[in-house]
């Protein structure tokens, strides 16, 4: 199970792995009833070295574009994947990009915790009333050394 402190490939494998699961639940759920879902964002390819130093050139809205888009029942959305253990650590500039689209789209998060291995979908709206209603330890993500909200998973289960 990945963990905030490890290197980013073994934290991409295991966003890799959440977002996997949410494709299997989706189809699972929805696709032999005319369910859509497509693939969608920035990390649909595998940068080399020199790419990933040059990806900070690249807009953040676009950097921040949504991993998924579904269709059903006529309702489009679209869906961030992030994966944790125990505690979302969700990146306060991050999630300000993510507003830009909730404002054109509806964006939820699909938020797979290994540790309780369970995943839920939120929307963004209901994500961001968590946030502004509690008092959510900020703490500086290691290797970025961006703020981040410190998130417990079962409080995100809760607020639903």
């Amino acid at each position: 199970m990945a963990s905030r402190h490890q290197d980013i490939e073994t934290r991409m494998a295991a966003q890799n792995k959440a977002e996997d699961i949410f494709y299997r639940e989706f189809n699972y759920k929805y696709m032999d009833k005319g369910g859509i879902i497509y693939k969608y964002g920035i990390h649909s390819f595998s940068p080399n070295e020199e790419q990933k130093s040059n990806m900070k050139h690249i807009p953040a809205f676009i950097r921040n574009t949504p991993d998924f888009f579904i269709l059903f029942n006529k309702i489009f959305e679209l869906v961030e994947v992030k994966s944790c253990s125990i505690d979302l650590w969700l990146k306060q500039v991050d999630f300000e990009e993510y507003r830009k689209w909730d404002k054109m789209y509806n964006l939820f998060f699909y938020i797979h915790s290994f540790k309780h291995n369970g995943g839920i979908k939120i929307s963004f709206k209901k994500l961001d009333k968590l946030i502004k209603n509690n008092n959510f330890k900020v703490d500086k993500h290691f290797d970025s050394w961006k703020k981040c909200w410190v998130i417990p998973f079962e409080d995100i289960c809760e607020g639903m």
